[in-house]
């Protein structure tokens, strides 16, 4: 049985011309026309092959697929899961389960609380995150990221950072016993 990927012109030749020196010599060179575009048409699988891409087509595919808060900056491996997602994302916007998927994506391990889950206004949300990088330009980008996924109509509170280590706890404590003897000289 052939293949597409290793078929040859001259097996499909019938017996009436396969003995032609030139049409042999034609079927080579399309064998080798076809080969090269097969693997040119391998490259046209951009989506499925995302995780092969270089850099630079990575950030291309963000601004084709507009991959919510992409930053080129980010590391190769989180923007891959932002174009690969991107698609379903936009289908979910709006979602606590999108915001949460991004933030998740790009910040790690997130989580997003809702108005009524904290006590807070309505249409207002909070997200929590165990990420210890904070400092004020990962607040903004934090803000930023739910911004670009969120309902309009929903305003984020406070990103919460959850910071968890473990502390070594010492006790010391001393005990002393002993009699007490007094001794005193009379007369």
């Amino acid at each position: 049985m052939h293949s597409i990927k290793n078929l040859s012109i001259k097996e499909l030749l019938p017996s009436s011309i396969s003995y032609d020196k030139q049409i042999l010599a034609s079927c080579e060179a399309i064998d080798l026309e076809i080969r090269k575009l097969q693997s040119t048409i391998q490259k046209l699988y951009i989506l499925p092959s995302i995780d092969t891409l270089e850099d630079d087509r990575v950030d291309l595919m963000a601004q084709q697929f507009d991959a919510p808060y992409y930053d080129p900056t980010l590391p190769l491996g989180t923007k891959r899961q932002l174009v690969k997602n991107a698609i379903n994302w936009h289908k979910k916007k709006g979602t606590v389960a999108a915001v949460e998927e991004v933030v998740s994506t790009i910040f790690g391990e997130s989580t997003v609380e809702e108005w009524y889950e904290y006590g807070g206004e309505p249409h207002h949300f909070r997200i929590t995150t165990t990420n210890i990088s904070t400092d004020e330009t990962f607040i903004n980008k934090f803000k930023e990221a739910a911004e670009h996924i969120k309902r309009k109509s929903s305003w984020l509170d406070e990103v919460i950072v959850l910071l968890a280590s473990e502390l070594g706890i010492y006790i010391g404590f001393a005990l002393h016993t002993g009699d007490r003897i007094t001794i005193r000289q009379e007369g």
